[in-house]
Formats: C-alpha cells, structure tokens, sequence
C-alpha cells in the first residue's frame, strides 16, 4: 500500500491533472490533505479531500491539526467529515503552536472512520484509541527501519541540493542525514531507497509535487 500526501494548490483541475499524471507511474492506494502544513493557509482539507475523492474515485483522507483549534472546532470539524462521507482522516498536533489540541485530544473524539492515521510516536497509546495507522518521520538512508504492525516508513526525496538551504529541519522536525545531503548524485540515492521502499507500505511525501513531476518520473524508471 502506498500513500501520498498531497498539497492542494488553488488549481483544482491543476491538481487533477498533477494527480492523475502521477498515477501513471506511482500507483498510489491513497492521498492525505495536510491542513495548513507549517501553518501556512491552504485550502480546507475538507473540501479538498472531497472533491479529489468524488472526481478521482480513491480514498482521500483530510488532515486536522490540532494548532490553534479548540475542542469545539475539532468536534465541528469531525461532524462536517462524517456529513460528507470522507471515511477516514489523518490527525496531528499541529507544529509551531502555542494552544490548540493535541493528537490524543483529537483521538478521544473520534468515531465512525474505518481508517485513523497519525503519527507514529506514541503508537502503542494512539493504536488503543482508534489509529488504524501510525507514519514515521522521513528516512533517508539504508537500510529502512523494520516497522511494528500498523507503522508505515515515509519517503521525501529530494533531488535538488538547494532544498538543504531552504528546508528548515528543525521546524519540521527531523534531521537530514549529512551522508544524503553530500551525496554526489541525489537521483541515484533516491532510487536506491525507491527499491527498497517499494518492497513494503510506505508513505510518500513529495514536497512540491508541480516542480517535481519529471523527476518522479525518472525515479521510478
């Protein structure tokens, strides 16, 4: 099973396009909508998710975070997914936040959804709540951590030495190995861990997927 986090732009038939043209050479199970990643405004996960999901025919799951939300906000956000038939969500604390809700404030009102994604940390506490499924933090070396029962690996390749520059480790919260970074061919280093990866479920986690097509394209190749 594959996953792909996708970030809806302003375009839906753009993303469409983006999305359907990915298919061709990842054959992704399922999409998760961030809800403003970095806490930069996106268009509701919601909304996305839903008109992604009826017009592709897949299981799209909306992210809520938990920053800057009240319990109230989560509760009306959980009736409004289940009104409109999304049968499952993802769910994060939120990073960069002073108050709101935490991911196991946000499991204790979950009900109704065949799948609950969240991160990984804390499994054992967050599987008891309802998680159907845990993602970890990106791996960029060999070999890939062996994951417990319902733990996917993700993958965010990079492929242009600038990203290292603008890619703000510590707000997104892991560390790029310095043997990735000095890598002296990033596409070859990427397919390595491509084979590898695609032997199990994991999650991919392209970071601007428009730019990054043709070099996804040559990736899987």
């Amino acid at each position: 099973m594959i996953g792909v986090e996708f970030v809806p732009s302003r375009d839906f038939n753009l993303d469409i396009s983006i999305l359907k043209e990915l298919h061709q050479y990842i054959q992704y199970d399922f999409l998760i909508i961030p809800d403003n990643p970095l806490g930069s405004p996106t268009p509701s996960s919601l909304v996305c998710a839903k008109m992604i999901q009826d017009h592709l025919k897949i299981s799209v799951y909306p992210c809520i975070s938990g920053r800057g939300k009240s319990i109230e906000n989560i509760r009306s956000w959980l009736e409004g997914a289940r009104y409109s038939g999304i049968e499952g969500i993802a769910c994060v604390s939120g990073d960069g936040s002073k108050w709101g809700c935490g991911v196991e404030e946000i499991l204790g009102e979950i009900c109704g959804f065949k799948e609950v994604l969240t991160t990984s940390d804390r499994w054992t506490i967050k599987k008891k709540m309802g998680a159907t499924r845990g993602i970890a933090q990106p791996i960029f070396s060999l070999p890939l951590n062996k994951c417990e029962l319902g733990i996917m690996n993700s993958f965010m390749p990079i492929f242009s030495y600038q990203t290292f520059l603008s890619l703000n480790e510590e707000r997104v919260g892991f560390c790029i190995p310095h043997d990735y970074k000095s890598s002296s061919n990033l596409m070859e280093c990427n397919k390595k861990l491509w084979r590898e990866f695609i032997k199990n479920d994991f999650y991919l986690i392209p970071l601007n997927l428009k730019k990054q097509i043709e070099y996804f394209k040559e990736l899987v190749t």
